[in-house]
C-alpha cells in the first residue's frame, strides 16, 4: 500500500465515526465523543508508524540512557527538558514502543485542546491538521512538536491576556525547542490596541523584516540549524503560496458571510506567512512558520460552518478534495510505513 493512501484512510477513519455519531441518536454530546475517538485514532496511527529520520535518532538515545546514571543525559546537546522527559520515561522502561506513545499523547494534547476551544467545525479542523497543519512534524521532529504541542495549549493565554501564564508557557516549550523563545512576540502584536499607529508599526516590521530576510536567514543558520546553512528552498515557495491560497479562500468566505473570525485566530495566520517568506530564501524558517500554521485549521471550517446549508456542504466536500489532493501531490508523508 502506498504511504499517503494510509493518511488518506486516516481521514475516512474520522468521517466515519462522525457519521457513526449523527446517525446514534441515543449518544449525547457527540462532538465531545467525536474528537476523544478522533484523538485516539490518531494517537494509534503514531504509535504504530515505523521510526524515521529524528525518530530513529531519539530511539537509540533513549536506549542508551543509563537510569542509574543521571549524567546519562548529557550525552546529547538537546534542550534540557526533552532530555529529562526521555530520561524519566526510562527510569520506568526502555521499550521505545512505550516512549513513542508517551510522546506522542504529548504531542497531540496541546493541538486538541486548541481544536476543542477554538474550532466550532471538529471534523473539518481535524482532517485540515491531519493533511495540512503540523501533525506531520509528530511523527520525527519531536522536540519541537511537544514545543508546538505547549504553545497550542497556552494560545488561550493570549486570548484571555494572561501574560505571565502564556510567558511561563513559552520559556517552557523553549526548553523542549529553543526556537520557541520567538513566540513571545505574539503576545504584544496580537494584543496591541487598535490604532493607525499600530498599522504604522506593522508595515515598518514587515518592510524592514523583508529587508533583513537574507542576513537573518543566515543568522538562523548559523547559530540554530547548521544544517539548513546556505539552503534555499523551493519548497518554502510552495508553502508560502499555499498558505496565500489558503487565506484568500478565508477572505472569499468572509465576503459571503460578512462576520470575521476572532482576531487573535486571524493574526496567528499573519504570523505563519511572515516567517513562511523568509522559508523561501532558507528552509529553516519552516520551523518558525509552523508553530502558528494549525491557526489555518480553524480560520477556514469556522467560516464555512458560518454559510447556508448547500454551501457549507460544497465547501466541506472542497476541502476534502483538497487535503487529499495536497498529501498526494507534496508527498508530505511518502515515508510513513506500518512498523
Amino acid at each position: 500500500m502506498e504511504p499517503a493512501i494510509y493518511v488518506i484512510l486516516l481521514i475516512f477513519v474520522n468521517i466515519l465515526i462522525w457519521m457513526i455519531l449523527s446517525m446514534a441518536p441515543r449518544i449525547k454530546n457527540k462532538k465531545k465523543v467525536f474528537i476523544i475517538l478522533s484523538f485516539a485514532t490518531i494517537l494509534l496511527f503514531l504509535t504504530i508508524s515505523k521510526p524515521y529520520s529524528d525518530m530513529v535518532v531519539y530511539e537509540k538515545y533513549f536506549q542508551s540512557l543509563n537510569f542509574s546514571r543521571f549524567e546519562s543525559i548529557n550525552n546529547k546537546d538537546w534542550e534540557i527538558l526533552f532530555r529529562l522527559l526521555l530520561y524519566f520515561i526510562r527510569f520506568f522502561t526502555d521499550n521505545p514502543q512505550i516512549m513513542r506513545i508517551i510522546i506522542a499523547f504529548l504531542t497531540l494534547i496541546g493541538p486538541f485542546m486548541f481544536i476543542k476551544k477554538y474550532s466550532k467545525n471538529y471534523l473539518l479542523t481535524i482532517i485540515m491538521f491531519i493533511a495540512l497543519g503540523s501533525f506531520y512534524m509528530n511523527f520525527y521532529i519531536l522536540r519541537q512538536a511537544i514545543a508546538i504541542s505547549i504553545f497550542l495549549f497556552a494560545f488561550q493565554f493570549i486570548t484571555d491576556r494572561k501574560l505571565i501564564k502564556y510567558c511561563l508557557s513559552i520559556v517552557i516549550a523553549a526548553l523542549f525547542h529553543k526556537t520557541a523563545i520567538i513566540l513571545l512576540v505574539l503576545y504584544p502584536l496580537v494584543n496591541i490596541p487598535p490604532s493607525k499607529w499600530k498599522k504604522i508599526i506593522t508595515t515598518t516590521i514587515v518592510v524592514v523584516g523583508l529587508v533583513a530576510s537574507v542576513p537573518l536567514s543566515s543568522f538562523l543558520a548559523a547559530n540554530l540549524y547548521h544544517e539548513y546553512s546556505g539552503n534555499a528552498s523551493g519548497k518554502g515557495i510552495v508553502l508560502l503560496l499555499f498558505y496565500l491560497f489558503m487565506y484568500g479562500t478565508y477572505m472569499f468566505l468572509v465576503k459571503e458571510i460578512r462576520k470575521k473570525e476572532k482576531t487573535e485566530i486571524i493574526k496567528a495566520t499573519y504570523f505563519t506567512m511572515f516567517w513562511q517568506f523568509f522559508a523561501t530564501q532558507n528552509s529553516a524558517f519552516n520551523r518558525l512558520a509552523n508553530y502558528t500554521r494549525d491557526s489555518f485549521c480553524i480560520l477556514i471550517p469556522n467560516s464555512i460552518m458560518k454559510l447556508e446549508r448547500r454551501k457549507r456542504i460544497f465547501c466541506s466536500a472542497m476541502v476534502v478534495v483538497v487535503c487529499i489532493a495536497f498529501i498526494m501531490a507534496t508527498g508530505a508523508f511518502s515515508w510513513y510505513n506500518i512498523m
